[in-house]
């Protein structure tokens, strides 16, 4: 009865370990490189296309590689979503790469990364959230697609490093305090498409007397915007302690001209070195319409970033088989054995008197 407890316990043990591997794998399977995601796919009766979420990210331990690029695809699968607070916190980071499959970055995906120093937004993108890039004090450098529709509520506020911004040329809504209290932005180009600029959102920042005008600012504009000189009028009065007139703020609006694309007067920032699978990243302000213009921005190898996982994948599925077989043996040969000597005893067994 010994044997037979103590062979019980050896099959509870191997079936425990088959099972938390087993769940091992499905677990693992939702992860690409360093990257967390989620695969979207339409039930019945639904006719969207298939599309993979970027839910997290983290660093490979050991590795610090500060430049992330997301992958354009998982398993043959676009990826276009960067979910809310998917980067948060990720102090590491300085750059950031998007494919241009992504179309939608949710509310606080970049929150507080404190090193990210520069931001391309592909054409792709047509929403950006509410505090996507809020507190990231190292940025410097924002240059948006001309896909963009929606620019959420505080999207880079507290960015107190930032210097250089451009909006693209569709964006229609510019959210409350977008660029509240970035105390070094001091030029933005206003684009034809904007419809509303909320409250407080560009131009302003908050000192020990309140809210006022961020000092040396200038809007620019290629022609007369009505949501600029709405915006304009409605900080009239910022706070008691301090008053930023109408006057000002239209004071601060300049009609330019746009120089076309391959009229630009650039003189070019180094952003980041190039590196062996990365041509680096150079951007330069042109001195005469404030347009920002990237260079080799999204030049970077892309390599099979998903291969690693696959190959440890296939070998925990491999291993978990042959502990199966291995199991399956061990059972057979467990009751071959205890079969014979059930019979062994059955033969020597002396009759009952």
């Amino acid at each position: 009865m010994k044997k037979f407890s103590c062979k019980k316990l050896v099959f509870f043990v191997f079936a425990t370990a088959v099972f938390f591997a087993m769940l091992a794998v499905t677990g693992f399977a939702e992860d690409y490189g360093n990257f967390a995601y989620t695969c979207v796919k339409p039930e019945e009766g639904q006719t969207f296309e298939a599309y993979n979420e970027i839910n997290s990210f983290s660093f490979t331990e050991g590795t610090d590689d500060p430049v992330v690029l997301v992958p354009e695809t998982i398993e043959d699968i676009p990826v276009t979503t960067i979910c809310a607070s998917a980067f948060s916190w990720k102090d590491k980071i300085t750059e950031v790469i998007l494919p241009d499959t992504v179309t939608t970055i949710e509310n606080g995906a970049f929150y507080n990364c404190s090193s990210l120093k520069a931001v391309i937004i592909p054409d792709s993108v047509k929403y950006i959230g509410d505090s996507a890039f809020q507190n990231c004090a190292s940025l410097e450098y924002v240059i948006i697609g001309d896909g963009l529709e929606t620019l959420g509520d505080l999207a880079f506020k507290g960015c107190s490093s930032l210097k250089y911004l451009d909006l693209g040329s569709s964006v229609k809504e510019i959210g409350s305090g977008a660029f509240f209290n970035c105390p070094r932005l001091k030029n933005v180009v206003i684009p034809d498409s904007v419809e509303k600029i909320n409250s407080q959102a560009l131009g302003l920042v908050q000192d020990g007397n309140g809210v006022k005008l961020t000092e040396g600012f200038r809007f620019y504009a290629y022609k007369e915007n009505a949501a600029l000189t709405a915006y304009a009028q409605a900080n009239t009065t910022i706070t008691s302690e301090d008053t930023t007139s109408a006057d000002a703020m239209t004071a601060a609006v300049e009609i330019i001209s746009d120089c076309g694309e391959n009229n630009h007067s650039l003189q070019y920032t180094k952003v980041r070195s190039a590196t062996e699978d990365y041509k680096g990243l150079e951007i330069a302000q042109c001195s005469k319409c404030f347009r920002l213009v990237a260079k080799d921005n999204t030049d970077i190898e892309k390599t099979d970033e998903g291969s690693t996982e696959k190959n440890a994948l296939i070998a925990t599925v491999v291993i978990v088989a042959v502990l199966v077989i291995v199991g399956a043996i061990y059972i057979i040969m467990s009751k071959k054995k205890r079969a014979a000597a059930i019979e062994e005893y059955r033969k020597t067994k002396k009759p009952l008197k």
